[in-house]
């Protein structure tokens, strides 16, 4: 029975739901247009900051491009001095050796000016390719859509301040993104394998950034072998890089501890925000600044194997918002919590069927939008509202969080408990639910759990004789199944097989409605010969 505080509590997530609805063009339209005026304007000053070395826009304005020059500086002198220790010599050299070789391309071989120019025609590409993977996996119906949808990386703060700075984020997560989705929906193969390391290899250009969602390739699906294989390369690439020095791998690889060990430091000090690094130092616990990243990300890993079954989307908005709290960072990286706005949109969209999870999932998503709007209140508002933003940030941060969390727990428990419908008919050859409302199936499949069967049984359960005689093929796994597999379904050609391989994990068979080419009609055909376990 439900209690009359929960009535009101259903009737209050009805009403934002249905007024959503109502709505969203007029809102989509509105949130288009401020978010262009911003991203004109931030994108353009931020891009000046990036190619042109002086003047200043105005006298306070920040020094443009600061880390790409800094990296500039680095890599030259990594590949050009063999016999000067460039950790002991440059003080901004913070960057572990396999980075300079990966760096090497981009600044390594030109003068300052046209490394300027190679960085932002690059910088444009990649932050295209960013747009389009968040378009996509926000799973957009409508133009209109599309173009909400494809403001949003362009307009937030910490996209125009990597530009600015000549920051490295930009580059690294599409690559990040893309190969862990690659390797988690894809099945195993070789092919799969070499590319998405190799991707994840290239985004480890920056550790801090890349190195903590190494825990969701040590625990992808079917395979160890990814994980081995940028093992292997990263050590190769350390290796290499090491080799232009005079000096040994020991002596190379202590100076560079020494040297992140001070730039922690350091950057807990000036420039951090909000942060554990910054909240450490600021109770005077500064040795346990490495310890205290080095156990948060012990804790990650075990969180990880816990929840390796669940949506990639949900496990790396968590991971994105664990390790912007957890490691040193500045406002730039705050692209980190990027993963948990294309994870909170894909649940909003998933409507009632989630309980009322899809309305705190959008007003999530809203209040997350609204705090990463450039300018940003950092640098925009004077102290002490700047502070008070800040704050107000953290808060919505870790209520996004604390969401995900949940819904991970949510998602993995169907993983643990839930029976697989079709399973048990192909491997008992009998149709379970041939006695019984057309609904049950449904209601039952991916998200019951065993505890709901006994009284489907008590109510007569499935007759005898209701199923036939022979076992049926072994269903296909959408989740797991390569391309051509999933074109012997019937009604499956080349395009659905490939929008169905984008949209995984799938939680339900039903769920495939979601695929454009799907409706209830190939649905039928399919069911009984598709699974998602």
């Amino acid at each position: 029975m439900t209690t009359p505080n929960g009535s009101r509590s259903d009737q209050w997530m009805m009403f934002i739901r249905q007024w959503q609805e109502r709505h969203a063009i007029i809102l989509m339209r509105i949130g288009i247009g401020i978010m262009a005026v911003a991203a004109v304007i931030w994108l353009s000053y931020q891009f000046w900051r990036l190619i042109v070395p002086d003047p200043p826009i105005w006298p306070t304005s920040p020094r443009g491009a600061a880390d790409l020059m800094q990296r500039f500086r680095e890599v030259n002198h990594w590949f050009a001095r063999p016999e000067s220790r460039t950790y002991h010599t440059i003080g901004t050299a913070v960057y572990p050796p396999a980075s300079y070789v990966m760096l090497w391309p981009f600044v390594g071989w030109l003068d300052a000016l046209p490394t300027r120019w190679l960085w932002t025609v690059t910088t444009v590409a990649m932050l295209a390719w960013l747009t389009k993977i968040f378009v996509q996996e926000c799973r957009a119906q409508t133009r209109l859509e599309q173009a909400f949808l494809a403001m949003i990386p362009l307009s937030i703060y910490p996209t125009g301040a990597t530009i600015g700075n000549g920051q490295l984020n930009i580059h690294v997560v599409p690559l990040l993104l893309v190969s862990i989705l690659m390797l988690v929906r894809e099945p195993p193969s070789w092919r799969r394998d070499l590319i998405g390391s190799c991707m994840f290899l290239l985004a480890l250009v920056k550790p801090t950034v890349a190195g903590p969602f190494f825990w969701i390739i040590l625990f992808v699906r079917g395979s160890w072998r990814p994980a081995l294989l940028i093992c292997v390369s990263y050590s190769a690439l350390t290796y290499w890089a090491i080799s232009f020095k005079n000096f040994s791998i020991e002596v190379m690889l202590s100076a560079w501890l020494d040297r992140a060990t001070g730039g922690v430091i350091h950057g807990a000090i000036s420039g951090a925000v909000a942060n554990q690094s910054t909240w450490l130092m600021s109770l005077g616990m500064k040795a346990w600044l490495i310890p205290g990243a080095l156990i948060a990300l012990a804790l990650a890993g075990v969180w990880m194997f816990i929840h390796r079954r669940v949506d990639p989307w949900i496990t790396m908005g968590v991971i994105g918002i664990l390790f912007r709290f957890s490691i040193y960072h500045r406002w730039y990286d705050d692209l980190l919590i990027l993963p948990a706005l294309v994870a909170l949109y894909r649940i909003a969209k998933q409507g009632m069927a989630t309980g009322n999870r899809d309305v705190l999932a959008g007003l999530l998503f809203i209040f997350m939008l609204i705090m990463m709007m450039a300018p940003g209140g950092l640098y925009l508002l004077p102290p002490p509202w700047n502070g008070y933003v800040t704050q107000i940030q953290v808060v919505v941060w870790t209520g996004t969080l604390l969401f995900l969390l949940h819904q991970a727990w949510q998602e993995r428990e169907p993983a643990i408990r839930a029976v697989s419908v079709d399973a048990i008919e192909a491997a008992s050859g009998l149709n379970l639910f041939a006695s019984q409302p057309d609904n049950l199936e449904d209601r039952l499949e991916g998200t019951a759990s065993l505890q709901e069967w006994p009284a489907v049984f008590s109510r007569g359960g499935p007759r005898s004789g209701s199923g036939s005689s022979a076992p049926r093929s072994v269903p296909v796994n959408v989740n797991t199944a390569s391309q051509s597999q999933l074109e012997s379904l019937p009604g499956i050609g080349p395009v659905i097989a490939r929008r169905i391989i984008t949209g995984r994990p799938w939680c339900r068979v039903k769920a495939l409605t979601d695929v454009k080419g799907i409706g209830k009609k190939r649905l039928a055909g399919i069911r009984g010969l598709a699974t998602v376990l």
